[in-house]
């Protein structure tokens, strides 16, 4: 009997599985909800069955088949996107050319060049030589990036395929999962930002800070419970009037709540240097006005006429993006308002069409513009082919200045014919200049704004009129990188300086050839590859231009080729690749754990103990959950896993990424930093001073105080052994009768 109860087992688990295989796949096709011709259907049908084929044999780490990942891809393109059959189809099959027998040539073959052209666009990178400017992961996304600007389809195909695998980290590895949601934070959300799907963009942020963040992911999610009753009554002493003075024109206005996400708390209390309740316990609501598209505008100005009747309002908050949509589609008109009680609430009025955009984006776009509309997603487009264009050649430089063009604020800005001109917000006039044409940004010498006469360096301001004044011949200088904040003018300007340093590369290539000769040293020894990689250069242009203008010679080649022992460990050569440099200045940066046994790759691998250096960025201490990156002939770089930084590096060098253990006995202090809010009494800083030197007998790097007022701010930096101790310290600073306060700095 036990034996036939085994045998049935597995049976039994297989007709479950294909019943739940074909229970998501009818929920694909209900989604879809298409009133398409039946060769649609017939195709998509096709679809699923070679993509079933092509993956039966393969599971997820959760163990579940694989086929249900490419079903609820292709659900979430249909269904959140509102995409078509051909995107269906890529969805279905966008993993099977990178993971199974089946090649591009086979999907072209069944479903055309469409289909194949999205999928190429979809299929990751693998086996380039990993530099410190282009890695497999880096070139992949700059892949993705560049099939976008043909065809759209591939970003959002590739959102609905990292939505779901955001949804299913659970059963990754912590460090495939700390990789993972860092990509998503860095490239991924700011994206589906720029698309104008909001509702994609926050929950990708969500999940991201659920992985990345976890403990304060957990202690704000159940802040959020704890406090939501107190928000809801708020948002009632909001809606209640509101809904009486609509009473006799029902559905003309409806009224709701918008979630606020653990994320978006997290980061208003980190960016603002807010409390929870600051943040969560102002509602921000949404007034949805039912009308038709050719009265909207009208609409909505007379809602906001309506509520400015009922509450007092705050005018300087007033923001009218129904003129002046954003470029993502964003339209609406925000203010803020004071209920009776003297609480704040924010309010955004739109109406239904532009509601659908807010939160769909693009698809919702689609669905209503004109055909000869050319406005939002092609004009973003447009941006995005100029800027390719001009694009580095370097994967992680170009992804670096494509998400800045993503994440950067917006003001427009006039030319003298009165023409709309978005650029981003810091943006000067020689960004100015450069928008409007090449030829002009490269003669810039200045411009009339507003009739007055400013420099190339003027920072513009929303509003602005201006008129750029040009010299007859190119005035382009390395220096204008510190100027112009755009991708595009950066993009133009860097192509200009590289196009003069190639005028060098003769002279340095002899340069080259001599050094070799008088050290002795010859191929494959003297590589000009290993070089450019272990001097962090980008390429043997800038090597080149380097040695030729005398700014790198014999005696770092020698350090690199023979292993002479260097006092910092780190080289410095300006690069045209980036602003501030790839890796910065570390010298001015960091503090040196000197001793050899601070940290284990793996947990109780004493063999594997290591040295490290602490960047000034998160300033981690044991106990931080950390990770850490590895550069060549170079002390391995500690990060807290919420730092910008280690965020930056996780979405690009993932290989390069390890998931360290602090030793149990480190024996070094870690410096960290503390500032506390307080009531400014006599003999404050004596009893801060007693808690830190008498009860913990710890050294202060810096202790800095400003007055407020009644109040009084203080930051200390001091030493200690890890996170235990300076939550330890923190709570007895919270402890003093005056302390309002207490905080980490970050």
């Amino acid at each position: 009997m036990k034996q036939k109860s085994d045998h049935i087992k597995p049976n039994f688990a297989e007709a479950q599985e294909r019943r739940e295989i074909l229970r998501r796949y009818r929920r694909l096709i209900e989604v879809w909800h298409t009133r398409k011709e039946t060769q649609d259907r017939w195709e998509v049908r096709k679809a699923f069955k070679v993509a079933a084929e092509a993956h039966k044999d393969m599971r997820r780490k959760s163990g579940e088949p694989f086929i249900l990942h490419p079903l609820e891809v292709a659900t979430i393109a249909a269904g959140d996107l509102g995409l078509g059959r051909t995107s269906i189809i890529a969805a279905l099959l966008h993993d099977t050319v990178e993971d199974t027998d089946l090649t591009l040539e086979d999907v072209e073959g069944m479903f055309g060049d469409k289909v194949a052209r999205i999928i190429d666009g979809l299929t990751k990178i693998e086996g380039i030589s990993e530099t410190a400017y282009s890695t497999n992961q880096s070139e992949t996304l700059k892949k993705v990036v560049y099939t976008m600007s043909d065809d759209v389809r591939v970003i959002l195909v590739k959102l609905a395929d990292r939505l779901h695998n955001m949804r299913t980290l659970d059963a990754m590895p912590q460090l495939k999962k700390l990789k993972i949601a860092s990509e998503t934070r860095y490239i991924y959300a700011p994206l589906a930002n720029s698309l104008g799907l909001y509702d994609i963009k926050s929950e990708l942020e969500e999940l991201s800070f659920k992985y990345s963040n976890p403990d304060f992911y957990k202690q704000i999610s159940h802040q959020i419970k704890q406090y939501s009753p107190k928000l809801e009554q708020k948002f009632n002493s909001f809606k209640k009037p509101l809904e009486e003075y609509y009473a006799s024109s029902p559905g003309k206005v409806e009224i709701q709540l918008r979630n606020k996400t653990a994320f978006s708390i997290w980061k208003n209390m980190s960016d603002n240097e807010l409390t929870f309740k600051d943040v969560f316990l102002i509602p921000t609501v949404k007034l949805i006005v039912n009308t038709k598209p050719e009265q909207e505008k009208v609409a909505c100005w007379t809602a906001y006429a309506d509520v400015t009747t009922l509450f007092h309002s705050n005018n300087s908050k007033l923001l009218d993006l129904v003129s002046q949509p954003k470029t993502n589609g964003y339209s609406a008109i925000h203010t803020v308002v004071m209920l009776p009680g003297g609480d704040w609430v924010n309010v955004q009025i739109l109406s239904r069409r532009m509601d659908e955009i807010a939160t769909r984006g693009y698809p919702a776009f689609w669905k209503y513009r004109d055909k000869n509309d050319q406005e939002g997603l092609e004009k973003w487009l447009i941006r995005t082919r100029e800027l390719l264009k001009e694009a580095n050649d370097e994967a992680i430089p170009f992804i670096d200045v494509f998400r800045k063009n993503l994440v950067t604020e917006e003001i427009i800005v006039f030319t003298p014919t009165g023409d709309l001109i978005p650029l981003p917000k810091g943006a000067t006039v020689l960004d100015f200049a450069y928008t409007i044409h090449t030829d002009l940004g490269n003669k810039c010498i200045g411009a009339n704004v507003n009739r007055k006469l400013k420099p190339i360096e003027f920072e513009l301001r929303a509003g602005d009129q201006v008129e750029i004044i040009s010299s007859k011949i190119d005035k382009v200088t390395e220096k204008w990188l510190d100027i112009v904040v755009s991708a595009r003018a950066k993009a133009r300007i860097k192509q200009v300086v590289k196009n003069k340093r190639r005028k060098f590369r003769k002279e340095g290539e002899e340069k080259f050839n001599k050094i070799c000769k008088q050290l002795k040293a010859e191929h494959p020894q003297c590589n000009v590859e290993q070089l450019i990689e272990k001097l962090n250069l980008s390429d043997k242009t800038n090597f080149f231009y380097l040695l030729a203008t005398n700014k790198l010679g014999a005696k770092e080649i020698k350090e690199v080729l023979f292993g002479v022992e260097q006092k910092s460990g780190w080289f410095h050569f300006p690069s045209i690749l980036t602003n501030n440099m790839l890796f910065g200045k570390k010298s001015d940066s960091i503090e040196k754990a000197t001793s050899k046994e601070n940290l284990y790759i793996e947990e109780g691998s004493e063999s594997d103990a290591i040295e490290f250096i602490i960047p000034s960025c998160c300033n981690p201490i044991p106990g931080d959950d950390v990770v850490s990156i590895s550069w060549p002939n170079k002390l391995m770089e500690i990060h807290r896993t919420n730092c910008d930084v280690a965020i930056k590096y996780m979405s690009q060098y993932g290989k390069k990424i390890t998931n360290p253990n602090w030793g149990k006995d480190i024996g070094v202090n870690f410096l960290s930093g503390v500032k506390l809010v307080s009531e400014n009494k006599k003999g404050l800083v004596k009893m801060i001073s007693t808690v830190l030197s008498d009860e913990y007998n710890l050294n202060i790097r810096k202790f800095d105080l400003v007055t407020i007022g009644e109040m009084i701010e203080v930051q200390i930096f001091l030493y200690v052994k890890g996170l235990d101790e300076l939550k330890n310290v923190m709570k007895s600073l919270h402890k003093i009768k005056e302390v309002i306060k207490v905080k980490r700095i970050e």
